[in-house]
């Protein structure tokens, strides 16, 4: 129930964040678009009213130049997102580890701070990624913690290419466990979330993901397995 609401908690904090963050970005307009959208308190002679209706909506400066420069303008205020290239980032993860069950003994893991290298290539809105994530956690009832060392292939679809924009992937990797003894078994992810555009090469997103670790086995022939983890990660990534 604990770790049911620490995930609520930690999902809550995740839409909040992008709400907000959605909600700060206004929109601008031109001036043209601001004089029409406030004509109608000119029209009733309510000069106090026609004032702040200009101050309400941000006009956006046009700058006379070439019809090519105009167009190459146009497309740099609305986007900011780099359509296809190779980019490199990292996350920094909070990571609420499911129990790990062995000799019919179900044992619970704190939770912990994890870190994850990437990299990878854009093919527009769906790209391929390469992942490093790794995260250490340790058993709350006896004295004794893991260590968990993944190497990820991801695929991620993006929503659109506008500087805010919903994401989501999966993606099969290897994964070393290690205690006193080290193993090394199969995993695999689904995680999803939000990016958003700081500049033409750089972003930041936030993510929820869902990890499952495959099972382990012992010398003496018995099996060690993970429930699922969560993880809720946020990082920025930089377009070459």
């Amino acid at each position: 129930m604990k770790k049911l609401f620490r995930l609520l908690l930690a999902v809550s904090v995740l839409f909040l964040f992008a709400g907000t963050t959605a909600m700060a970005k206004k929109k601008s307009y031109t001036k043209a678009q601001v004089l029409k959208k406030c004509k109608k308190y000119k029209t009733k002679k309510s000069i106090k009213k026609y004032k702040k209706c200009l101050k309400k909506y941000k006009i956006k400066k046009k700058k006379r130049s070439t019809r090519s420069t105009r167009s190459k303008e146009k497309e740099t205020t609305t986007t900011y997102y780099v359509k296809k290239g190779f980019y490199a980032g990292g996350n920094l993860a909070y990571v609420m580890p499911g129990d790990y069950i062995v000799n019919d003994n179900k044992l619970g893991f704190d939770s912990s701070v994890g870190f994850a290298a990437l990299g990878g290539y854009k093919f527009g809105k769906i790209r391929a990624e390469a992942e490093y994530f790794t995260h250490s956690s340790s058993l709350t009832d006896i004295d004794a913690t893991f260590s968990f060392s993944s190497i990820l292939m991801s695929g991620y679809y993006r929503l659109n290419t506008k500087n805010f924009s919903p994401i989501f992937g999966a993606g099969l990797g290897s994964t070393t466990i290690s205690d006193e003894n080290s193993f090394t078994t199969t995993s695999f992810h689904i995680t999803g979330g939000v990016e958003s555009m700081i500049s033409q090469k750089l972003s930041w997103t936030a993510l929820l993901r869902y990890m499952k670790y495959g099972d382990i086995e012992f010398d003496d022939g018995g099996t060690g397995s993970f429930d699922p983890t969560f993880a809720l990660m946020g990082g920025v990534k930089y377009s070459f």
